[in-house]
């Protein structure tokens, strides 16, 4: 397996929360925002079963999310290890963003990172 992978997720036409992600063969380290993403921050949601998803929260209880530009691409920090399954959110937790169509983001696994 290439060390590097892309995974796609879809955040619907008229939706804020895109498809699922599976991350259980390594770490998300690169989110890439579409060129033509409808202005809003990005946030997370987390599942460790691919069913039951959790907004993700760093330790001091602070939604962890971005600021993001269209056609740019965000570096991930390395907490993101312990991450199997992964949601997108166009908007944050108390104010989710519909996005105007459906938007394909795409995020970079390290498969040489494995979940703890």
């Amino acid at each position: 397996m290439p060390r590097f992978v892309q995974k796609t997720a879809t955040i619907s036409a008229g939706q804020s929360l895109s498809s699922v992600i599976d991350c259980a063969t390594g770490a998300p380290v690169l989110v890439y925002v579409p060129q033509e993403w409808t202005p809003a921050r990005l946030s997370f949601q987390t599942s460790p079963d691919g069913t039951n998803f959790y907004d993700l929260f760093d330790r001091n209880a602070v939604e962890i999310a971005f600021n993001v530009v269209a056609g740019t691409s965000i570096v991930l920090d390395t907490g993101w290890t312990p991450v199997l399954y992964l949601k997108l959110r166009s908007g944050g937790r108390d104010q989710a963003m519909p996005q105007e169509a459906d938007r394909q983001i795409i995020v970079t696994i390290d498969t040489q990172v494995q979940a703890a």
